[in-house]
């Protein structure tokens, strides 16, 4: 039996009246939710009791918008039988009432803390005012006053026992702390281990003061480790399932008694920037490692050893990212013939550092000659105030050690600004093109006069048309 056409339009009207995303399921709706900014929400709920009700029992809490003034009465609106999966609040605000917010997340099974607070008065924090069964995320992070420049205003204090740290948070998956003042700093040396956190898995210690000398690390689940600018003199880290290690601007003032021991057969990526080299280093081979980035301060000659322990270790990176202040070491070690192996597995290799001059032709050679299977090469040129030496013969002197460059496809050198390295890039392309018998792709980034550009295209097309390379084109 067909439908009238009236009934027909009836119905159509109806459906248009329909609010069809609030039959969608509530995992849903929060999902949606948790992607707008907490006013918005706010506002949103006012609609109906269905948004209401959704709002009132919303697992993702954002209160990075908000005044943190109002967040105890916007808690006080919702029930406990809903469990806070992510709980952020970002702001100023008194001691009390920062631990008054805490204390009404954690009755509601809080999962994750995201905690980004200016603490109006001074106080001692205690650690175990995080305690919570459910919690497994927590992230600490102090800012900054508007009339301070450093972070002491939030001042940490951890029980006195491993044992009551593992019964207070040894359920983390994750740690973050920034910007805190350790009270018992010794304590804190040997803290991050099986006893205290025996399922961490992520790590993360920024701008945090208070360690007097060294830092131990060996929870057994670790596998991202993240130290920036913790000021210590000695490192000693164990962790088989370590995937991640990150240390920057926090092995300082390493003349007397300093040490590196790292133990990390896992690791796929490594990061080490702005630390100087120990007396005392003890760094085990990386098997499985994808990237490494290296960048610290010149040693002296009696910490060659160490020196050569680090480059050692990272040896087996894919993708080796090595900055102009630490090229000096691999100088040193290569021009004493201390390189006793190769980067077997190196495919690309990025060097930052102003390479037109006499002194680093011998680097880069070194690092070339040493990397067989080696695909791309990425060279950055800075900027440098004095004019650089430079011997047009460096390259031609280091063919016989390269074994013709049998696998360079790729190669990409930068030097914006440095105009007076137009003759060593110039040496460097002609080198590589006539050497590299696999060359594929060549990219040139230079800041040259109209006479250098010229002189680039013209030698570009000579050696292309020589070796049977496609030549490019004229510009119009």
């Amino acid at each position: 039996m067909r439908k009238s056409a009236g009934r027909i339009r009836k119905l159509h009207r109806r459906r248009q009246k329909e609010d069809r995303i609030s039959d969608l399921p509530d995992e849903v709706l929060h999902r949606i939710l948790s992607s707008l900014s907490t006013k918005s929400v706010a506002r949103i709920s006012l609609v109906s009791k269905r948004w209401r009700s959704l709002w009132y029992s919303s697992p993702y809490l954002d209160f990075s918008d908000v005044n943190p003034q109002v967040i105890t009465q916007i808690l006080d609106l919702r029930r406990n039988v809903f469990c806070i999966k992510l709980f952020r609040m970002t702001g100023s605000l008194g001691f009390r009432r920062f631990l008054d917010c805490i204390d009404r997340v954690k009755k509601q099974g809080v999962k994750k803390l995201e905690l980004d607070i200016c603490l109006t008065d001074r106080s001692i924090l205690p650690f175990p005012s995080f305690t919570c069964d459910s919690l497994r995320n927590l992230r600490l992070r102090a800012k900054y006053r508007w009339n301070s420049y450093n972070y002491s205003d939030m001042i940490l204090e951890f029980p006195t026992s491993y044992d009551a740290v593992a019964e207070s948070l040894g359920s983390l998956h994750s740690l973050s702390l920034t910007g805190l003042h350790f009270l018992n700093g010794s304590f804190v040396a040997d803290l991050f281990s099986a006893t205290s956190f025996p399922v961490l898995r992520k790590l993360s210690l920024d701008n945090c003061t208070g360690i007097l000398i060294s830092l131990n690390v060996s929870c057994p689940e670790l596998e991202e480790l993240e130290l920036h600018h913790v000021m210590i003199n000695g490192l000693n880290v164990f962790g088989t399932r370590l995937k991640v290690l990150s240390v920057k601007h926090s092995l300082q003032n390493t003349d007397n008694n300093s040490w590196t021991r790292i133990s990390a057969s896992s690791l796929q990526t490594f990061y080490w920037k702005g630390n100087e080299i120990t007396e005392n280093c003890a760094i085990m081979s990386f098997p499985n490692l994808r990237r490494s980035y290296i960048s610290y301060f010149p040693f002296s000659a009696r910490k060659k050893n160490s020196a050569i322990n680090l480059v050692s270790a990272i040896s087996r990176s894919h993708h080796l990212e090595i900055s102009f202040d630490s090229l000096e070491i691999f100088s040193t070690i290569g021009s004493a013939g201390d390189l006793r192996f190769s980067f077997i597995n190196l495919r690309i290799l990025e060097l930052q550092y102003v390479l037109i001059s006499r002194d680093s032709i011998a680097v880069i050679a070194c690092l070339l000659i040493n990397s067989p299977m080696l695909k791309t090469l990425i060279i950055e040129a800075r900027k440098q105030r004095s004019n650089p030496m430079y011997n047009d013969e460096g390259w031609d002197s280091h063919i016989h050690c390269f074994g013709l460059l049998d696998h360079l496809e790729v190669v990409k050198i930068t030097a914006w600004g440095c105009q007076r390295y137009e003759k060593g890039v110039l040496a460097i392309t002609r080198f590589l093109l006539e050497h590299g018998r696999v060359l594929r792709d060549m990219t040139i980034n230079l800041e040259a006069s109209s006479n250098w550009r010229s002189i680039f295209k013209s030698f570009t097309r000579k050696i292309s048309k020589a070796h049977g390379l496609p030549v490019p084109p004229d510009e119009n």
